[in-house]
């Protein structure tokens, strides 16, 4: 490679381990490195290929656009032999019906004497609380174990870690669902992550948090019904008004603050796990990354680098102080409509990102745009020593959590229904 330090290297997987890898220049071709790819991995690429990126989403190459911007953007990516395929993700089929059930602690109001299959993970699975989340949620089904008969599977609406998000609706009910379908042939540490985000949803009971309904074994992919939120996450809307604003907010802080009472750090925080819905409710999901505290510390390095708190990318032990700051990046991104270290500022990169975070001066809102109290919030949020910033006490005495106390649903409604509107204008015209 003439550049190296321009150069991403592949990382490429078999069964468990890291096989081989290769590097791709800045000027690579998709036709060539799928060609590569085929022959290195042994697997048939025909037009795209998926891999983990950095900040350890699933991305889908589709073609040399997409390729050029994940050079750009990422020094090291890993591709899993396991998660590639013959057909594109939007024309991906929906799962048969070839089931085998979930163990009983895993379904909520599932009998306790069903037997537990042997299902291909490499780790033992710790029990959940049976129901805890079904008699909050009104989980579809009552008391009778999910099965994919269950469902209509309809679009694809999503693509997430390791896993395709589809839209669909019980049939008894006519009830609208997401169902995630998390491929399960990864490694230990993978498993470890379904694991912790199951538990973790069927032990909430929360208005602020997605909504667990259930989950079961389709061969070797696991599903995971959820609420269906028809807004989708908050990543799409660009800039929100102040008052929509503060009420997401309010809605993310509650939540949060019900995860910190549990003893849970999401660790994860940002626009696009925040959901709405055209009911104007306001829900924190994805809990793959999430942590049960011991001793209210934790050490791994994992999330969105965008979004991560300086002390997480130093290394160094943290704590819920940790999500607050990743609270107000969030805040910073839905006010301006872009994150506080964009790449217009030559940041080329998430290392640059890092070093922006740890090094640079502490983002700012501009006082001639927005209110002092969001700005006292966000100011308050993005302290880069973590004692600084505001508690899971002290949060909630802030004016621009308090300003927002009331119900607004309804604004919150009527401004999604219009950016909906707005968006579907916008895209007929550019068809």
């Amino acid at each position: 490679c003439r550049l190296w330090l321009a150069c991403m290297r592949i990382q490429i997987f078999g069964a468990s381990a890291e096989t081989s890898s290769l590097l791709v220049e800045p000027a690579a071709q998709l036709s060539q490195l799928l060609a590569q790819l085929s022959a290195t991995a042994g697997v048939q690429l025909s037009d795209y290929f998926r891999c983990e990126d950095e900040d350890g989403d699933l991305v889908t190459v589709r073609d040399n656009n997409d390729l050029h911007q994940l050079i750009e953007y990422n020094q090291v990516v890993r591709f899993h032999c396991s998660q590639q395929g013959c057909v594109s993700v939007q024309q991906q089929a929906p799962p048969q019906p070839t089931q085998t059930p979930l163990p009983a602690q895993w379904i909520s109001g599932a009998p306790s004497s069903l037997s537990p299959p042997t299902p291909p993970f490499s780790t033992q699975l710790s029990p959940m609380q049976s129901g805890s989340c079904e008699a909050a949620t009104g989980a579809p089904g009552g008391n009778v174990a999910l099965s994919p008969k269950q469902f209509a599977y309809g679009q694809v609406i999503g693509r997430g870690q390791f896993g395709i998000v589809y839209r669909a609706v019980q049939l008894s009910s006519g009830k609208p669902v997401a169902i995630k379908c998390i491929d399960l042939e990864m490694d230990e540490a993978f498993h470890s992550r379904i694991q912790i985000e199951l538990e973790i949803l069927a032990n909430c009971s929360s208005p602020y948090i997605i909504a667990y309904l259930g989950a079961f074994f389709v061969e070797n992919t696991i599903h995971v019904c959820t609420d269906w939120m028809d807004g989708g996450s908050l990543d799409k809307y660009g800039r929100l008004p102040e008052q929509i604003l503060g009420f997401v907010c309010r809605c993310v802080v509650d939540g949060l603050r019900y995860l910190w009472g549990k003893g849970v750090m999401h660790r994860d925080v940002k626009t696009a796990n925040i959901l709405v819905n055209s009911a104007g409710d306001v829900k924190l999901c994805d809990f793959g990354l999430a942590i049960q505290l011991k001793s209210s510390i934790a050490l791994s390095y994992c999330g969105t680098s965008a979004y991560m708190s300086p002390e997480r990318i130093m290394g160094m032990e943290y704590r819920v102080h940790s999500d607050v700051w990743s609270l107000g990046v969030t805040l910073f991104e839905l006010a301006t409509g872009s994150l506080p270290f964009p790449v217009g500022q030559g940041l080329s990169g998430p290392m640059l990102i890092a070093q922006a975070v740890v090094g640079g001066p502490a983002p700012r809102l501009s006082a001639a745009e927005f209110s002092a109290d969001l700005i006292q919030f966000v100011d308050a949020c993005l302290q880069k020593e973590p004692e600084r910033r505001p508690s899971p006490v002290s949060i909630v005495g802030m004016r621009f959590y308090t300003l927002y106390s009331g119900d607004q649903r309804d604004p919150l409604s009527r401004w999604l229904r219009s950016k909906q509107s707005e968006m579907l204008r916008a895209a007929a015209a550019a068809s």
